[in-house]
């Protein structure tokens, strides 16, 4: 697993740093109960770019769990370097079910030379439900990568257009 310095920023892209976003949810000192499903999202985003697996099976709904998810999520981790994520869309969660739409940027592992101008996509509609007193990844839908415009803001997060970053 890798390690963050508490002043690091947090990779979930929220501009706080690592000790004050998602450490809280990965160190137990605020639940999921506490949160909402983007910030769950977000801390999720988190443990895979830093193999924290304990956590990801932890906020995965106990309904969808599967006996292999931990080498699961180990094989995905060892193939894939995140890069960073941004939030589509998270309208306000209904009664006990909310969605999330995210894109995470990513390079697989063993690229030889990376083309950083046009990074891998996971776009993806996420599900998450209330249940126990507490928000839960439930299931998610793969969409189609989004286009990115010149005029966009890069992937990267710099808050550059892309045309003067990675386009």
């Amino acid at each position: 697993m890798r390690t963050m310095n508490k002043h690091d920023p947090c990779p979930c892209c929220s501009g706080s740093p690592y000790s004050e976003c998602c450490a809280r949810l990965h160190t137990a000192e605020n639940q999921p109960s506490q949160c909402t499903p983007v910030t769950l999202m977000r801390s999720r985003y988190c443990a895979f770019y830093l193999g924290n697996f304990p956590y990801l099976v932890a906020t995965l709904h106990p309904s969808q769990r599967s006996p292999d998810d931990s080498k699961t999520l180990a094989s995905t981790a060892a193939s894939t370097q995140w890069l960073s994520l941004k939030i589509i869309n998270s309208p306000t969660p209904q009664a006990a079910n909310g969605s999330v739409e995210f894109v995470a940027f990513f390079h697989p592992r063993g690229d030889e030379k990376p083309t950083l101008a046009v990074p891998h996509q996971l776009h993806e509609k996420s599900q998450f439900c209330f249940d126990q007193n507490r928000w839960w990844y439930f299931s998610g839908d793969i969409l189609e990568p989004i286009k990115l415009g010149r005029n966009d803001p890069c992937w990267c997060g710099s808050a550059k257009k892309m045309k003067k970053c990675h386009g």
